[in-house]
This record gives structure tokens, C-alpha cells and sequence, in this order.
């Protein structure tokens, strides 16, 4: 600004915005000479000055932009939680999955909301599976009983898809965009936790499905490998054979159950699942060691069983039957005593 000289007193100085750099020296002498603006008057932008003002334009409504999205994402997140839950508190569970639905849908990829909205959703496909298979059961309509078996998989398949899902959003997720580390690994064994309940409902419906098999052998594992309570490991180690055996895949099933027998030799699920497979697999290929080991094996769970059990009557059953094929169980001995 020309014409300053020291002493003076109320300048008037007009700025303008910049880029942010600095001029160099023949260029601060240049503007010095120039022509003096006239009071009101704005100078000519130089090309870089109209560059610089595009791109503070273009930053300003990338900014206002993200601000708007952001405060429209956290209305709809915050108004599909509550009526998610409003939904699901009153078994309206259709209304639920769709507000869980929307709430996810609003941010897919952020780890703070997204996790939580498909572990809800998948609750809600849960619940209502069960409350078809229990209507289911009580139809006589067989073509309705066909369709609703096909919607009880269908839920439980969307409902491990959606952990698995979510389980991936934590696992791509940066450090930094994890504020919150115990909450994070709250919803990772929830997440787990849920998945485990849908595999179990998968075989207490006997809707099993080769899709939800796959999954049950990826989350499984990742559940047992974080799981402290023993009780709980087992009853879930025994949902993969169980599937397998449920699908007619013995073979599986033997392995599983023999897997679950090493650690607990008298589990009356593990016994009386590994009976009824080997039997199966022994009449398919009509051989008698399988028939004669799964005799041996039912016989077990029949001592070991309480009352109550749901197949201790059809084990007994087929226990006759095989006796009346001249395959009589053989009481398994001691344990031989280890070599000191």
C-alpha cells in the first residue's frame, strides 16, 4: 500500500482473500507501484487469484456438503435405532429388519454404526424364523409347511450373512476410526455370540442350508477361539456336526462328534449324534463295524442320558432294531491306565 509514512494514524487497509503463498520481491514492488485503488474499488484477481478463490469455493461446499450428510446420516441412524427397537418390542419384526435395514444403509462402512445395525438386523431375521417354524408346526397345510421351511432358512441365512458382513467392516476398519475399543470388541462377540444362536436354531429347526454350513465353518472357529466359557464351547462345537449329520453328510458328522468325544467322552449329544451317523453311514454301505461302532455308541448315550433327553427313546429304538440285525452293543471297558 503506497503513501504510508510513520506517525500516521487511522489507516484504512482493504485485504482480500489469498492462496496462502508469498510473493517474491519483484513482484511485492510491482503491486507497491501499481496504481492505487480507488476507495470501493476491488483490484483485478490475477489468475492465481482467481484460481485460489476456486478452490477455497470448491473446498467450502465439499465441506458444507460432508456437514449436511453427516447430520442427515446421524437422523436417520438415530430415528432407525429407536423405531428398530420400537419394532422388535412388539415382535413387529418385519418393521424391524427394514429400520435395521435403513439405519445401515445410511452409513454401509462406517464401523461405529454399521456393526451394531446388522447385528440387530439379524436378531430380528432370527426371531421371526422362529416364530414361522413355530407356525409352521402347528399348519396342516402341507404346501404351507414346505414355504415356511424355505423362509425359516432364508432368515437364518440373511441373519449370518449380516455378522459375517459386519464382522468384515470391524476387520477392514483403521485403528483411528476405533474411538472406542472396548465397545468395539463388545460387538465382535456379540456379533460371534448371535451367529453361534442362528447355527444352533439352524439345527433345532433342522433348516440347515449348504450356504449357512459354509459360513458355520469360517465363524465357528472364530467364536471358539475367543470364547472363555468351556460350557458354552462345547454345546457350540457340537452345531457343525450336528448340521452335517442333519444333511446326510455322516462322514462329517463322525469327525465332528469324535472331535467333541476327545475332550468329553461322556457328552450325550456327541454320543448319540455319532451313533445315529455311524448306523446311517453303516446301512448306506452296508458295513457292519460302522453298524456295530454306532450300536456301541448309543448304548453309551442311553446310560448316560437323562430321561428327559429328546432322542434317548429313539436311540433305545434303534438299539432294538440293531440287536434284532444281530449287531449287539459291546459295553465299552476301562480306559487303559497310562504308563507312569
Amino acid at each position: 500500500m503506497p503513501n504510508i509514512r510513520g506517525g500516521q494514524e487511522k489507516i484504512l487497509i482493504t485485504v482480500y482473500p489469498g492462496d496462502g503463498s508469498k510473493m517474491p520481491e519483484d513482484e511485492v514492488r510491482k503491486a507497491a507501484n501499481a496504481k492505487k485503488a480507488a476507495p470501493g474499488e476491488v483490484p483485478q484477481n490475477t489468475e492465481e487469484m482467481k484460481k485460489a478463490q476456486a478452490e477455497f469455493e470448491a473446498k467450502k461446499k465439499e465441506v458444507e456438503e460432508k456437514n449436511k450428510k453427516a447430520a442427515n446420516v446421524n437422523e436417520i441412524t438415530t430415528r432407525s435405532i429407536k423405531e428398530g427397537k420400537e419394532a422388535m418390542d412388539t415382535k413387529n419384526y418385519d418393521v424391524a429388519i427394514a429400520k435395521y435395514t435403513e439405519g445401515f444403509a445410511a452409513d454401509p462402512d462406517f464401523v461405529g454404526s454399521a456393526p451394531i445395525f446388522l447385528l440387530n438386523r439379524g436378531v430380528a431375521h432370527v426371531a421371526r424364523a422362529i416364530e414361522t417354524h413355530n407356525a409352521s408346526v402347528k399348519s396342516t397345510d402341507a404346501t404351507e409347511k414346505v414355504a415356511a421351511a424355505g423362509r425359516v432358512k432364508q432368515d437364518i441365512l440373511d441373519a449370518v450373512q449380516g455378522y459375517q458382513q459386519a464382522l468384515t467392516i470391524q476387520k477392514n476398519a483403521a485403528p483411528a476410526d476405533i474411538p472406542d475399543k472396548a465397545n468395539f470388541d463388545a460387538t465382535k462377540m456379540s456379533l460371534l455370540r448371535s451367529a453361534a444362536d442362528a447355527f444352533r436354531r439352524s439345527v433345532e429347526t433342522e433348516r440347515v442350508d449348504p450356504a449357512i454350513i459354509d459360513l458355520a465353518k469360517v465363524m465357528i472357529p472364530e467364536y471358539l477361539a475367543v470364547e472363555s466359557d468351556a460350557a458354552k464351547k462345547n454345546a457350540v462345537s457340537l452345531i457343525l456336526p450336528d448340521m452335517y449329520r442333519i444333511q446326510g453328510e455322516s462322514e462329517n458328522a463322525i469327525a465332528g462328534y469324535k472331535q467333541v468325544l476327545e475332550t468329553s467322552p461322556d457328552n450325550p449329544d456327541a454320543l448319540v449324534g455319532a451313533g445315529l451317523s455311524l448306523v446311517n453311514l453303516g446301512f448306506i454301505n452296508d458295513d457292519k463295524a460302522k453298524l456295530q461302532e454306532g450300536a456301541n455308541y448309543l448304548q453309551k448315550f442311553v446310560s448316560v442320558a437323562p430321561d428327559t433327553h429328546k432322542l434317548k427313546i429313539s436311540a433305545a429304538d434303534s438299539i432294538k432294531y440293531l440287536k434284532e440285525q444281530n449287531i449287539t452293543p459291546v459295553k465299552a471297558g476301562p480306559a487303559p491306565k497310562k504308563k507312569p
